[in-house]
């Protein structure tokens, strides 16, 4: 028995020694990240500075974006947000790290958003991203873009036509039951982009055959939000036990993006669809004169469907809900509506419709208070001697970046800043109007900005044109909120409402 007793005593021993050794590794690398780090001059929170753990953790809730613009109130300018990580929110860093100036690659935790192949959002490498974004700017040039405006209009109507025949008691002049506006803005918006992008019928709108893809969307981001933040726990499969059904999710969303791609390229054989599908295909890099092989195509194409369905239709729940809440908003954006456009039939892109100046106001304002993407776009520095960003040192390696919603929220730019103002954006001072803009980054900017963002401003106009031209909305009876339009953030916003009451325009030309 001798011989036994020894190894088990030798055994309990090794195991005693190993976890001491381990809490000593942990101990020691706390204290090294907390006191003698690059980055531990920056005040942040503890269990940030020592792990990303608090940064997945926001990120999962849905509530990071905030709590990016909470850590500033409390800190200051700078806030370390994880171990090797730096938030600066100030203009002077926006553009530092994503002005076009700028020659920061976005940060390594990008290939966590990665399935198959990298797209547009995901690539890293400066010169394939150039190439794709060279492309995708022809075929969604302005004079492209104008081309699609039937299609955009076709499912714009389908959205109106929703709540003008929602039940209501009583006549036209009764207002309709309430209805939760968040999930047809989705329909919309997603409807748009696949009938402009890949010639899809789907029709969300309509029929409920389709919809559960998006809310498989919105389940699969909380996963990546979370592995963007944290993308350890992709490497030690810990996200598969913390997120089965956002797991089985995305098998539902590419079962069905595998599917859009398939339907495409069984179109074009039998037919020349007018598309972005068929303008990106004809389109060259005019640097390489590559174009796009078929699954850079089908890779981009149905990223543009699906990012730019979902931050469009946040950004219109977003309005309507500002321009419920404020009806004196509502009825001079009406007015300026009706005014310009006699007849429905009249509105078009052009002159009229962008000297709407109001409109687009409210628009901004919107995405100002609510931005679609709020949290910071990690970029990292691979400088040999670092950089200053935002007049602050990061060294080699380390990522940075600028909180939209917390920026978007500064009153050194925007006065009462959490106050719904579209007269702010109507200023005619240029000095006023540079200071409104150095701040707002609802499409990011420089050569990262969003690629769709031309064709997401047309959505937006023409479904507002439409939509107050033909009807007037407004919250319940006793159901005004008080606060503002709140998002869940894990990779794009997620929303829940505005819950809104709709009626016909009761008077002609007003």
């Amino acid at each position: 028995m001798a011989p036994l007793s020894q190894f088990v005593g030798a055994f309990a021993s090794s195991c005693a020694l190993v976890f001491a050794s381990a809490i000593a590794y942990v101990l020691g690398l706390c204290i090294y990240r907390v006191f003698f780090h690059p980055l531990a001059k920056h005040p942040g929170p503890l269990l940030a500075k020592v792990s990303n753990f608090y940064a997945a953790y926001h990120a999962w809730v849905g509530d990071i974006h905030v709590d990016m613009w909470k850590c500033h109130q409390k800190y200051g300018e700078t806030v370390r947000y994880a171990p090797d990580r730096l938030l600066i929110n100030t203009a002077d860093a926006l553009r530092d790290v994503h002005g076009h100036k700028s020659n920061l690659p976005k940060a390594t935790t990008y290939n966590a958003l990665i399935h198959r192949a990298p797209n547009i959002l995901t690539l890293r490498d400066k010169r394939q991203h150039g190439r794709r974004r060279r492309v995708m700017c022809q075929a969604l040039s302005d004079a492209n873009i104008a081309t699609f405006e039937p299609a955009i209009v076709e499912q714009v109507k389908k959205f109106v036509a929703v709540f003008a025949k929602l039940p209501r008691d009583g006549g036209d002049e009764a207002w309709s039951a309430p209805v939760n506006v968040s999930e047809w803005c989705d329909y919309l918006t997603f409807d748009i982009m696949a009938s402009v992008v890949f010639s899809g019928k789907y029709d969300m709108l309509e029929s409920a055959q389709y919809r559960p893809v998006l809310k498989a969307i919105l389940e699969s981001n909380v996963r990546m939000g979370t592995l963007f933040q944290y993308p350890a726990l992709g490497h030690w499969k810990m996200h598969k036990r913390f997120f089965p059904a956002a797991i089985a999710a995305r098998s539902v969303f590419v079962s069905f993006v595998t599917r859009m791609v398939g339907d495409r390229i069984k179109l074009g054989k039998s037919q020349t669809p007018h598309d972005v599908f068929s303008f990106m295909a004809k389109s060259k890099d005019p640097e390489t004169d590559q174009g796009l092989t078929l699954n850079e195509l089908g890779a981009e194409s149905t990223t543009l469907i699906v990012a730019g369905a979902d931050t469009t239709s946040t950004v219109i729940a977003a309005t309507m809900f500002y321009l419920a809440k404020f009806p004196q908003c509502l009825e001079r954006a009406q007015r300026e509506v009706r005014t310009a456009f006699e007849e429905e039939s009249e509105i078009r892109l052009g002159r009229k419709l962008n000297g709407c100046t109001f409109l687009l106001a409210c628009i901004n304002e919107a995405m100002r208070l609510a931005p679609s993407v709020g949290a910071a776009l990690w970029r990292q520095v691979q400088s040999e001697d670092g950089m200053a960003v935002g007049g602050h040192f990061v060294p080699r390696g380390y990522d940075v970046g600028v909180g939209i919603w917390s920026l978007q929220h500064s009153p050194e730019h925007y006065p009462d800043p959490f106050n719904f103002c579209p007269e702010r954006w109507l200023v005619e001072s240029a000095d006023e109007r540079s200071k409104i803009l150095a701040a707002f980054s609802p499409f990011s900017r420089g050569p990262r900005s969003c690629v769709g963002k031309g064709i997401a401003m047309v959505e937006l106009l023409l479904t507002f044109s439409h939509l107050l031209w033909s009807l007037e909305f407004k919250f319940p009876e006793g159901q005004e909120p008080l606060g503002n339009f709140e998002l869940k953030e894990h990779v794009t916003g997620a929303k829940n409402g505005p819950v809104l009451q709709f009626r016909k325009r009761q008077l002609h030309g007003l």
